[in-house]
């Protein structure tokens, strides 16, 4: 998304009112970086074809190594992230202990919550 693009044409339109300064760009930025690395993965996992654990698994681990590094960077949406990550963390608990991703004090609640991997 090209702010400079999008005020343009924005303008040509005739639509002034929609025009975003950059203050109001920030935090739409912002959720398009997390979501997107999210539309991606579901959509892999989510394809036509079969989807095997040896693709979901690095899904998986990249999505928690990527919740990990924006967490500590985002500005806007950080309960967003840290809620991300903690549903991550409950689905695929097993699964994030058994790769050493987890630590026991990370385990311990999502385990209470049923997680299934």
């Amino acid at each position: 998304m090209d702010p400079v693009k999008l005020a343009d044409v924005l303008r040509v339109q005739a639509v002034h009112n929609l025009v975003l300064t950059q203050r109001e760009q920030a935090p739409l930025l912002e959720i398009v970086e997390v979501l997107e690395p999210l539309a991606e993965t579901t959509e892999l996992c989510q394809s036509q074809h079969y989807t095997t654990i040896g693709s979901i698994v690095p899904c998986i681990v990249s999505l928690h190594k990527f919740l990990t590094q924006v967490e500590q960077q985002c500005k806007f949406h950080r309960p967003m992230v840290v809620a991300l990550k903690e549903s991550l963390h409950q689905g695929f608990c097993r699964m994030l202990s058994r790769l050493h991703i987890l630590t026991q004090s990370n385990t311990a609640s999502s385990v209470s919550h049923g997680g299934i991997w």
